[in-house]
């Protein structure tokens, strides 16, 4: 391996098609961060380069090899470790859903080993979901955990007063502040962001039993993703509703 060489386990997040052979590869990988690398020539005729195009899918851990110093590296090898994660059906959408978070929410090469643990946690229990309920456990567990990492922790224990959180009161949740404590009855246009104390303890204890909390947690992290995911649909979303129009979205 030459000086420009490195090396690292890592997921495809996402690939695209390059001129006629080759791919466009988004990486998340333990050390170097989201990255993306340039495979030639895989997706030629010979029996070597079409290996390696299908190895470089999603939920399969890598061992990769690459070089260069710009923005857009270019990818050598890549070896499966282990046998990969099989996602199908809702536990898929759920998956590219998370790949979608990490490609847009994170910046290239800055390093988040944590979230990446946290990442690998999550394709290991979506590949063993028994039923929705599972899953959403696993998407509002990785979605604090990387809300966390970038530097934005939703508050779950305290107001924005410096005061506990109390089930029996309510609290409006901004993005910029965390719960800021209101007063009954709620008003129309502020009940989308609005949330029974009892709500968040549980949602903060990742108590998901109830259908109800179910769907505030997921409303809450939607409050709480939306600033940094702007105005762009997400496509792991609209793939599933596309394929799915008579289930509830995966995500």
């Amino acid at each position: 391996m030459n000086e420009f060489e490195q090396t690292g386990a890592g997921f495809v997040l996402h690939s695209r098609p390059f001129r006629e052979s080759s791919l466009i590869v988004d990486i998340f990988t333990e050390e170097q961060g989201r990255m993306s690398l340039l495979f030639k020539g895989v997706k030629s005729n010979t029996k070597r380069s079409a290996l390696k195009g299908r190895i470089l899918q999603p939920f399969q851990k890598l061992q990769l090899r690459w070089s260069g110093r710009n923005e857009l590296r270019t990818g050598r090898d890549a070896e499966a470790i282990g046998a990969g994660f099989l996602l199908s059906g809702r536990a898929s959408y759920c998956g590219l859903y998370l790949n979608e978070l990490v490609l847009r929410l994170l910046f290239k090469e800055d390093a988040h080993p944590a979230l990446f643990q946290a990442y690998s946690v999550a394709l290991c229990g979506l590949s063993s979901v028994m039923d929705a309920m599972d899953s959403e456990t696993i998407l509002r567990r990785f979605e604090r955990n990387l809300l966390a990492e970038i530097g934005f922790e939703i508050p779950l224990q305290y107001d924005t007063q410096g005061h506990s959180i109390a089930k029996e009161h309510w609290y409006r949740y901004e993005a910029d502040e965390g719960f800021c404590p209101v007063n009954l009855p709620l008003h129309p246009q502020m009940a989308a962001h609005c949330f029974s104390g009892e709500h968040i303890l549980m949602i903060d204890a990742e108590n998901f039993d109830q259908p109800d909390v179910r769907k505030s947690a997921k409303r809450l992290m939607r409050l709480a993703l939306a600033p940094h995911l702007g105005n762009k649909p997400l496509e792991s979303r609209q793939l599933f509703i596309q394929h799915n129009p008579q289930q509830k979205d995966a995500r």
